[in-house]
């Protein structure tokens, strides 16, 4: 998380936008591009261009505290493109606990290994719990925690505990 020097705006880089394959994608049509330089700066500039974006382009989340808004942002070549909105809908903050696998195949044993983590999510949330936006992901809940506060504060927004409305069928189909 980054504030700025006017301490209304947050920034949560949350890393590269595309999946590694796409990255490496973009690095051989950067190569490409350089080598065909000499040949063509109509064919090798674009190229170029598209393989910078395919390989360094990042995403993350931008919190305007003086103004109310909120956007997710991809940022390539030092500028940031996404649309502002109110955060008007999302009353409350909290941290939420979330877990992520990977399976990876192998090849002729026919073997497999999954791996699983936790991760602790600085959330925010409707009224009802049900609607939420992410801001950043953290690895252990004392890093979450350090920070909640910080921008809890910024965001003019109340700490709560994740405790959705249970909805009258689900009440009922619960009784049975």
């Amino acid at each position: 998380m980054k504030i700025n020097q006017n301490k209304d705006r947050l920034t949560f880089s949350r890393g590269l936008y595309f999946p590694r394959p796409v990255i490496l994608v973009g690095f051989l049509i950067i190569l490409i591009g350089l080598g065909s330089l000499l040949e063509s700066v109509l064919i090798s500039l674009p190229l170029v261009v598209i393989g910078y974006v395919l390989a360094f382009a990042r995403w993350g989340v931008e919190v305007d505290g003086f103004q109310k808004q909120i956007r997710s942002y991809i940022t390539a070549f030092g500028m940031r493109f996404g649309k502002w909105e109110s955060y008007s809908e999302f009353p409350f903050i909290a941290i939420l606990r979330g877990r992520t696998a990977q399976t990876t195949y192998g090849g002729t044993a026919n073997v497999s290994v999954t791996t699983r983590s936790n991760y602790y999510s600085i959330t925010l949330l409707s009224q009802s719990h049900r609607d939420r936006f992410e801001l950043d992901q953290y690895k252990t809940e004392e890093a979450a925690q350090a920070l909640i506060d910080e921008v809890s504060q910024l965001m003019g927004l109340e700490k709560t505990i994740f405790s959705p409305e249970v909805s009258a069928s689900t009440a009922r189909r619960r009784r049975r």
